[in-house]
C-alpha cells in the first residue's frame, strides 16, 4: 500500500505533536457554535468579530506551541522516511509561524524546508486539497506518490480530495472518519512498521 509513496505530507498537532488543544473550550470562550470547527466558526463572524477572534486564537496557539511534545515514534518515522529518500512536509490549520515553533519544541525543525511547511495563511485550510497539491507540486511529485497523514476528518478529507493515500492516526477512530480513510493506524509507531514492511 505504501510502495512508491515517496511524498509525505503530515498534519502537525495531534499527529507529529501530541494533541493538547481544547478546541471546544476555545469555541466556548469565543462564543462560537460548538458544532462547527474552530476556523469555520470564526469565518462565520462579522469582520470585527473575525479580527478579534483570529487574534485570540493566534495567541492561544502560540502559547501552546512552546509546550508541544513529540508524538511517540515521530522521530523514527520522519528520519526513516528521509533516510529512504522520501520528501516530508507539513500542512496545518495553524499558522506557519506557530507551526515552526511547534516543530522546534518537538525537535523536528531541522527536518523540514520552509517551502514545505504550510499554514492556514498559505493555502485554503484542510479539508481543501490545495496545500497538499502545492507541496507535492514543489517536489515535482504526482498524486500517485503522495500520502497525507493526520488525526482528523479535515486531514482525511484533504487527502481524499487531493487523491493521495489518506492515513488516519487514531487509536479509537469514529466510524464516520475511519470509513473514508485509506489506512487507519493507532499511532506513528504502527505506521512506521507498516511503511517499513512495504520496503522489505
Amino acid at each position: 500500500m505504501f510502495a512508491g509513496r515517496t511524498a509525505w505530507v503530515f498534519d502537525l498537532d495531534g499527529t507529529l505533536a501530541c494533541a493538547q488543544h481544547d478546541f471546544d473550550g476555545m469555541k466556548a470562550a469565543l462564543g462560537l457554535p460548538l458544532h462547527l470547527p474552530l476556523l469555520e466558526g470564526i469565518e462565520a463572524l462579522d469582520a470585527a468579530g473575525r479580527r478579534a477572534a483570529w487574534d485570540e486564537v493566534a495567541s492561544w496557539e502560540w502559547r501552546l506551541a512552546a509546550d508541544a511534545t513529540p508524538a511517540p515514534g515521530v522521530h523514527a518515522l520522519i528520519d526513516g522516511l528521509r533516510d529512504a529518500g522520501c520528501a516530508v512536509g507539513v500542512l496545518t490549520r495553524n499558522t506557519a509561524r506557530t507551526a515552526w515553533r511547534t516543530l522546534d519544541a518537538i525537535g523536528l525543525a531541522d527536518r523540514f524546508e520552509p517551502a514545505h511547511v504550510l499554514g492556514r495563511e498559505d493555502a485554503a485550510a484542510k479539508p481543501a486539497p490545495d496545500g497538499i497539491l502545492r507541496i507535492l507540486g514543489s517536489w515535482g511529485a504526482d498524486v500517485g506518490r503522495g500520502v497525507m497523514v493526520g488525526d482528523s476528518v479535515h486531514d482525511v478529507g484533504a487527502g481524499r480530495a487531493a487523491a493521495v493515500l489518506s492515513v488516519l492516526v487514531d487509536p479509537t477512530p469514529p466510524p464516520a472518519v475511519r470509513d473514508v480513510a485509506d489506512v487507519v493506524v493507532p499511532d506513528l509507531i504502527d505506521l512506521t512498521r507498516r511503511w517499513r514492511g512495504t520496503l522489505t
